[in-house]
């Protein structure tokens, strides 16, 4: 392995740039022709042991709150488009950055003193172990690797066991879809036969890496945004855990990194073991 150093389960009350709209979770759904603009999404069927509010939607709108302290923050899948986010925002907070990573080119760009990118593979318990010491929070943000891939479902129990090895408190913040666990329910029912035909390793890999952090870890957030694009940061992001509004069709991948390092990380409850729908403000 080599590292570089580089230049309780209550519903959530108010707290972030949350604005949930008074529609429940039986009300519109996303489209068909929305779902197959956003193939590339990973969503899917259903999972157990989730902390779900009862309440629906209310109408309360949440600030956008800064994190008050510096943390150290692992990410696992810091190459990809929105562990990269995660990675260049938390690092111009002020956070100390650890990414473990199998290709350390793309990081090595961003020449900050407060990176320290390992080369390493995320299915090594070692290694993942190794990139965790001395941190206070962890973010997994993995993707499939082509049609048929099981590195999420693969990765997390050995990702699981070296955080619970390491420090069982530290907040894991993990990254999914729409659509998959119980917010399967979520989508429209043409959206699900795509999900159930098109989709289907996809879907399969992702639930079984959430029913593995749900029932080995026990400080978590699952963050699970609506399609992604690659816009710019409007830190306008909205979050429900009952599903997004019928008119969410994608958000910027920034917007979801800085809904993570505002609201999910150490010290910051309101999500804390709650798989979270994340998207963009409704006009």
């Amino acid at each position: 392995m080599e590292k570089m150093r580089l230049g309780s389960k209550s519903t959530p009350s108010s707290c972030t740039h949350f604005r949930s709209t008074a529609t429940s979770s039986s009300g519109s759904h996303p489209t068909f022709e929305d779902t197959l603009a956003n193939l590339s999404l990973l969503i899917g069927g259903s999972a157990t042991n989730v902390a779900i509010p009862n309440n629906t939607r209310s109408n309360h709108i949440i600030t956008m709150a800064t994190a008050a302290a510096i943390k150290t923050i692992t990410v696992i899948g810091a190459t990809g488009n929105t562990g990269f986010a995660v990675v260049q925002q938390a690092l111009d907070a002020g956070h100390n950055v650890k990414a473990l990573v199998r290709n350390t080119e793309k990081l090595e760009a961003l020449k900050n003193d407060n990176l320290t990118v390992t080369k390493g593979d995320v299915t090594d318990y070692n290694d993942v172990k190794a990139a965790l010491a001395g941190s206070t929070d962890l973010v997994v943000s993995l993707g499939g690797r082509g049609k048929g891939s099981t590195i999420c479902s693969t990765a997390q129990p050995i990702i699981n066991k070296a955080l619970n090895d390491t420090d069982p408190n530290m907040r894991m913040v993990c990254v999914t879809s729409m659509g998959v666990g119980d917010s399967y329910w979520d989508v429209t029912w043409a959206t699900r036969r795509v999900v159930d035909f098109i989709l289907k390793s996809a879907i399969a890999d992702k639930n079984l890496q959430e029913r593995s952090v749900i029932k080995d870890t026990t400080n978590w957030v699952l963050v699970r945004p609506v399609g992604l694009s690659d816009g710019e940061l409007t830190k306008t992001a909205q979050a429900d855990p009952h599903g997004a509004p019928s008119a969410s069709k994608t958000i910027p991948r920034a917007d979801v990194a800085h809904f993570i390092l505002n609201q999910c990380l150490s010290g910051q409850d309101e999500w804390k073991r709650y798989p979270v729908t994340v998207f963009p403000p409704q006009k």
